[in-house]
């Protein structure tokens, strides 16, 4: 039998030493779990011993028997066995107390470090419990910077809602303290002198700024944003006492006898102009105008306008009621069309105002603010008519134009810029 040659010998050394790599590379991860797992790569690390051992053998010329390489395979197979656990369990100890004193003690440690470094590379039962709550405390630092309201609320809600809330408490407290530093920074936008406040086309309430910042304050610890929006309208269409005089005059006038020369001009039926079904939409404008005014100053996320509607429960909700009562008013004007080359009359409209009432509420029941009775008319905008538009659009749009002014008002009130006047007003129909 002829000895092995060396260069054989050298090849197998490689091969080891190559497995041998692998297999240290990897062998802590499974080797923590115990003895089974242990054993699943204790071959592979036999295996990388022999082709060391015989590799050697070989590179020397001495050949090794068979026994002795049964023997290497069980010693080194079974040394691993019994080691491999308690060295792969020491390994991740000690980095574990590495990576969490290293990530805990920097400021700028971001959730993605913690998840990269920690979570996935260390074990869960090798992670200590405050790693949670380290996590969250960077989160909240990440958002913070950020100015991002949502997020904040989000960690704030996901630490109440956790199992281990006690632990993650400080997290919780921290998210809510970053909220009220962004409301508090939002009030004092709020209540400064402004540019709408100066026009001083509104007065500023100084009752509605205080009810509204406890609002804001209760907003910190609230799981949303939401302040509801509730409206409520009726209407009393009876006619004033003298109006059958009023309308006799407006018949009288010398270009509605050019249309009706027998003096017969029609008084508008109100038809749908009044309904319900167009409240939702009004409603909508009302909320569209004060949203925009409040974003002037609060981060949608910190503070957002949602319909509450009839039915609903207001149990710890914060809302804000405005109802309004339409009355006819002792007097009337005509109603002209521009669609022909020449102004047509097409009849008498009779006029109204709106009665207006705004309370704002807190969570907990309580009013926070109920604002003085008070009264609008349409405004002089002119009406945008379609030719398909019924005759009582007119009524419609003027109602839309008291809604459109009345939530200038408000936001007039509250020191907010009112959106713009408008000049003209067409008819939208009622909310589908």
């Amino acid at each position: 039998m002829q000895p092995p040659k060396p260069s054989s010998g050298i090849g197998a050394i490689i091969a080891g030493a190559v497995i041998l790599l692998i297999v240290i590379a990897g062998w802590f991860s499974p080797s923590y779990k115990g003895l089974p797992a242990a054993a699943g790569v204790a071959v592979p690390f036999a295996v990388a011993m022999w082709l060391l051992v015989s590799g050697i053998a070989k590179a020397i010329k001495k050949p090794l028997p068979i026994a002795a390489t049964i023997g290497i395979l069980l010693v080194f197979a079974g040394l691993f066995v019994a080691l491999g656990p308690v060295i792969s369990r020491g390994r991740i100890v000690a980095r574990e107390k590495r990576v969490f004193e290293q990530l805990s003690s920097e400021e700028a440690s971001t959730p993605q470090a913690w998840q990269y470094q920690y979570e996935f590379a260390i074990p869960d039962q090798f992670r200590r419990e405050e790693w949670k709550l380290e996590v969250m405390l960077s989160r909240v630092r990440q958002a913070q910077s950020k100015k991002a309201a949502g997020d904040l609320r989000v960690i704030a809600n996901e630490c109440l809602a956790a199992e281990d809330s006690e632990l993650l408490e400080p997290a919780h407290e921290a998210a809510i303290k970053a909220l009220k530093d962004l409301y508090k920074a939002g009030k004092a936008k709020m209540n400064a002198p402004t540019a709408g406040a100066k026009t001083g086309e509104f007065p500023v309430d100084d009752g509605l700024r205080q009810g509204f910042s406890v609002v804001l304050d209760g907003l910190a610890r609230a799981k949303d944003a939401n302040i509801y929006v509730a409206f409520e309208n009726s209407a009393v269409l009876d006619a004033p006492a003298d109006f059958a005089e009023i309308l006799e005059l407006n018949r009288k006038d010398p270009d509605v006898l050019k249309t009706f020369p027998k003096g017969n001009a029609p008084l508008i039926d109100p038809g749908n102009a009044f309904s319900p079904a167009f409240d939702k939409r009004r409603r909508a404008t009302f909320m569209t105008a004060l949203g925009e005014s409040f974003g002037q100053v609060f981060d949608g996320q910190l503070l957002t306008l949602a319909p509450l509607e009839k039915g609903e429960s207001r149990k710890g909700k914060v809302i804000i009621d405005v109802s309004s009562r339409v009355v006819r008013t002792a007097n009337a004007f005509v109603y002209t069309s521009n669609q022909t080359a020449v102004p047509t009359v097409i009849g008498i409209l009779f006029s109204f105002q709106v009665e207006w009432k705004f309370k704002l509420t807190g969570r907990d029941g309580k009013e926070l603010f109920v604002a003085p009775s008070a009264t609008s008319k349409p405004s002089d905008a002119k009406i945008n008519s379609q030719p398909t538009d019924p005759n009582w659009a007119a009524y419609s749009i003027m109602m839309d134009s008291a809604y459109y002014n009345y939530s200038r008002e408000v936001t007039g009130r509250f020191g907010l810029t009112p959106p713009p006047q408008r000049e003209v007003f067409s008819y939208l129909g009622p909310t589908p």
